[in-house]
């Protein structure tokens, strides 16, 4: 991850979630990514985004051709029932679901896509399973766009502590820099590889770390958990 994007989440979760990170403006460093001047301490701030890729039992290509076909169709169809409401939509879908009839499918996007508020919307009850995440935004000229998928994995308690303990073995580094140093672990929606779902009880999990704390920012839907550790 570049220094831009780093920031980016550092900025963000100081923005949109205060009471994780001190205010101020983060400071460029190496080891760890930033310093942040706090009450006459310099924290230290390691980031890094969890990469781990998801599977699906059809071939890849076929299945984003699908997906821009029928999003493409859509499309058409939109501008022929509502041409006097003309809309930016985009959706995300969830690989391992197939999608076997284009038009039938098509039709379904369009009519999700019109009867949808606008704003960001996820998977719900009603919704074809297949549809991961979507966007309705009310537009001059009418736009279906296919991002692809959305899947991750399932976090895992022994992955996430290997994704720890593989920074953690640098905190005493960190520390010839810093008074104190957190990590920050990212799961990013526009970055569909960095995408990871996290089980119903991972709030209850406890982790073995030498970092003063370890958060897990979700950029989508926007969580952050700041881990307990272990005893």
């Amino acid at each position: 991850m570049n220094k831009n994007a780093e920031r980016h989440y550092v900025e963000q979760l100081q923005k949109h979630y205060p009471g994780y990170l001190p205010e101020g403006s983060p400071r460029d460093s190496e080891e760890p990514d930033f310093l942040l001047d706090h009450q006459g301490t310099v924290v230290g701030l390691e980031v890094t985004q969890l990469f781990k890729a998801g599977s699906a039992p059809f071939p890849e290509k076929e299945i984003i051709a699908f997906q821009r076909n029928a999003v493409t169709r859509a499309g058409e169809i939109y501008r022929q029932l509502h041409p006097d409401r003309p809309i930016y939509f985009s959706a995300y879908f969830h690989n391992d679901v197939p999608m076997r009839d284009l038009d039938a499918c098509a039709r379904t996007l369009a009519d999700v896509a019109f009867t949808s508020g606008r704003g960001t919307h996820r998977q719900h009850i009603t919704s074809p399973k297949w549809l991961s995440v979507w966007t309705v935004i009310p537009e001059v000229q009418t736009r279906f766009v296919a991002n692809g998928s959305s899947d991750g994995a399932s976090v895992t308690q022994p992955w996430m502590q290997a994704e720890i303990e593989r920074k953690n073995r640098k905190v005493a580094t960190y520390l010839k820099n810093a008074d104190r140093v957190i990590l920050l672990l990212v799961s990013s929606l526009g970055d569909l590889q960095s995408t990871v779902h996290a089980p119903r009880d991972f709030a209850s999990w406890q982790f073995q770390f030498d970092f003063d704390e370890v958060l897990f920012l979700f950029e989508d839907p926007g969580e952050v958990f700041r881990f307990r550790r272990a005893r």
